[in-house]
């Protein structure tokens, strides 16, 4: 392939994959940041559970994981 066919590829506008790109990264990136708080809370609650006296606590943090 050609080096000018490869950078018509990744131009910007209609010919070009850049602005699909780049509109991709920006999903990726909003989705990982809506998701992290989500993360963030169940890694928090299994940990707990996983110290927790309480068998049945441990028993399922320890499936979970």
């Amino acid at each position: 392939m050609p080096a000018q066919s490869i950078w018509t590829l990744l131009s910007w506008g209609p010919d070009g994959w850049s602005d699909d790109i780049a509109s991709g990264v920006l999903v990726t990136i909003v989705l990982a940041l809506a998701t992290l708080p989500i993360g963030l809370t169940i890694g928090f609650f299994v940990a707990f559970a996983k110290q927790h006296e309480e068998p049945s606590l441990r028993l399922a943090a320890n499936i979970y994981t």
